[in-house]
């Protein structure tokens, strides 16, 4: 069961990184139609959905997981008993739902919100929305960067391991 919920609370966390990093380039887009899809009340429908989705993915998990006495130390572990699932958990899901897709799709609209923010000193926006905008994509640019110097060491070690 732990095993479960570490994997829907990472995912789920990855997700909305991954959602924030696209909602600031929506929200500093120069096309009206684009700004339109950063509102609230899409971040929430899209938070939910992925959400029921993650949770949906990882019913597997709980499914195929046995507890296992070890015989040494007497010590409680849950292995997952199906090969398949052992091997798109180990080969995909770690190195791709949590490791590199997210990294680089907060890259990619992390640089992306940043080129928009350099062109809107060019645009006719009041100054203050022009320097609200700067800060929240400072900030996002340094959680993006934060999790790709965490987030890449990890999964590259656990790709060799």
């Amino acid at each position: 069961m732990r095993l479960s919920i570490a994997t829907i609370c990472s995912l789920i966390s990855y997700t909305c990184l991954c959602l924030a990093t696209i909602d600031q380039y929506l929200a500093t887009s120069i096309h009206p139609r684009w700004q339109q899809w950063s509102n609230m009340r899409t971040a929430y429908y899209l938070t939910i959905i992925f959400s029921l989705f993650w949770i949906l993915h990882t019913i597997p998990y709980s499914v195929f997981l046995i507890h296992v006495t070890s015989l040494a130390t007497g010590a409680v572990t849950c292995i997952i008993t199906n090969n398949t699932l052992l091997q798109y958990r180990n080969y995909f899901a770690s190195l791709f739902l949590s490791g590199y897709i997210p990294d680089f799709i907060t890259l990619l609209f992390g640089m992306l919100a940043y080129r928009n923010i350099n062109q809107i000193a060019y645009r006719t926006i009041p100054l203050v929305r022009r320097e609200l905008d700067k800060q929240l994509t400072v900030m996002v640019l340094v959680q993006v960067i934060i999790n790709l110097i965490t987030n890449i060491p990890a999964v590259t070690m656990s790709a060799v391991v």
